[in-house]
């Protein structure tokens, strides 16, 4: 056990002495196993780790979290309350981490495309699942990937073929329904083929409020001149969540993320993205909005360029209040064969009250000499001025808060083309308000 790692707390040591069963599928039992042995030796993180010193993750530790069951148990009126947009969208929806077919809506997948379980695509699509299954991504610096690959059962498998330009968005809802500690481990496989367009809007919530954990890991894939607008909603109240997204692009493609966090009582995220050829770019957008004590968000994000001509963008902002944490480590590796890189990165807090807490750590690690890079982060209060200029028009003072939070957030989802998607930043500035 190495200095920078935990001892496993005895619940997980026990989930992992008996992994899921794969069918037959000696490659996946081979693969767990490597992981399980691996996440059982270097155990969970500590602060004495680099990359989790500003993530505190005894919320996890100090609690038994139980494997969720299947069921399906929701009133029928739900389905259509829980879409974000309205029918003309393809609709998946996973119950306890499990995929429910019945409840799903793919009439519009287009012919080729293949939205399904993750366990199906094993057993049907293994040639293509084999393909782009992700083997080599460090268990040490990234252990709850190693505990997804060791315990994960379900997930999605989201296949477009070339040249398929998908017209409508893609709506994935992860619902817990469970009023005990459960913990969920999906992983999603998504590969977009070349000369591709795809939306995602990604969702994570709750029909019963209760402290379960959701630990997910995203590979994607996306190939040459294909376009990814990938939007990430939490929304699990006094949950706790952990994801690792796994990102690999392809020349001249292009890929959005957007990232919304309010309620999930604990909250590590780690954006991984690989710019393996040329003229690839990345944008990643992410805000987000505390309000309870002892609530904590920490978002990892690190693009490495690989291949010349390449740009990415990071943005993130945070509105935090009460003695709630944030936290942002962002890092741009470019690699030596990476000339002609553009890389910004930027994170900027709000803190709204003296307990509430915010740390930043932009890093740029540079082997190439012809580059433009530059990084920035910033941490401070609500303008002063502007808001007595605006309760001296009459504007009540809720209100005016309301809109510098609005115009704070704007900047970093001006991209955003997907109206239900802006509404949601709205009415999480709405629920950070009422807090002040």
């Amino acid at each position: 056990m190495s200095e920078a790692s935990n001892a496993l707390p005895a619940w997980l040591t026990d989930s992992l002495q008996t992994l899921p069963d794969d069918q037959a599928q000696s490659w996946l039992v081979d693969f767990r196993i490597q992981q399980r042995q691996i996440v059982l030796q270097r155990g969970l993180p500590t602060r004495r780790d680099e990359r989790w010193r500003q993530t505190d993750i005894s919320a996890l530790t100090q609690q038994a979290f139980n494997f969720a069951q299947p069921q399906d148990q929701l009133p029928c009126q739900w389905t259509q309350q829980a879409r974000l947009v309205d029918s003309d969208s393809i609709f998946l929806l996973f119950i306890n981490g499990c995929f429910i077919p019945q409840r799903s809506d793919i009439r519009l997948l287009p012919m080729g495309a293949i939205a399904c379980s993750i366990k199906d695509a094993i057993q049907h699509h293994a040639e293509l699942v084999q393909a782009h299954w992700h083997h080599d991504l460090s268990v040490q610096h990234h252990p709850f990937a190693g505990l997804n690959a060791s315990l994960f059962s379900d997930g999605l498998f989201l296949y477009l073929p070339p040249q398929c330009q998908l017209s409508v968005p893609v709506h994935i809802v992860y619902l817990t329904n469970h009023q005990q500690n459960v913990m969920m481990h999906p992983r999603n496989l998504i590969i977009l083929d070349d000369n591709t367009k795809l939306t995602i809007i990604e969702e994570y919530t709750h029909a019963q409020s209760a402290r379960n954990w959701t630990n997910s890991f995203t590979t994607i894939f996306v190939g040459k001149q294909a376009l990814l607008d990938h939007h990430k909603l939490y929304k699990e109240d006094t949950a706790c969540h952990t994801a690792t997204t796994w990102v690999e692009q392809r020349q001249d493609s292009r890929c959005h993320f957007y990232h919304v966090a309010s309620q999930a009582q604990f909250a590590r995220d780690d954006l991984l993205v690989s710019l393996k050829e040329k003229n690839a770019e990345c944008n990643t957008r992410g805000f987000y909005g505390l309000t309870r004590d002892n609530q904590s968000i920490t978002h990892y994000v690190e693009i490495d360029h690989q291949a010349p001509q390449c740009k990415s963008d990071m943005l993130y902002k945070g509105v935090l209040c009460n003695q709630s944490r944030a936290a942002f480590i962002g890092k741009v590796l470019v690699q030596q064969a990476a000339q002609k890189t553009q890389a910004h990165q930027a994170n900027h807090h709000l803190l709204l009250t003296p307990d509430a807490e915010a740390s930043a750590r932009p890093e740029l690690e540079i082997y190439a000499d012809d580059v433009r890079c530059k990084h920035g982060a910033t941490v401070g209060q609500l303008d002063a001025d502007a808001l007595f200029y605006l309760c001296s028009r009459g504007v009540r003072r809720q209100e005016a808060i309301g809109l510098l939070l609005s115009g704070f957030a704007e900047e970093v989802f001006a991209g955003v083309s997907h109206s239900a998607i802006a509404q949601q930043v709205k009415t999480l500035c709405c629920l950070i308000n009422p807090q002040i």
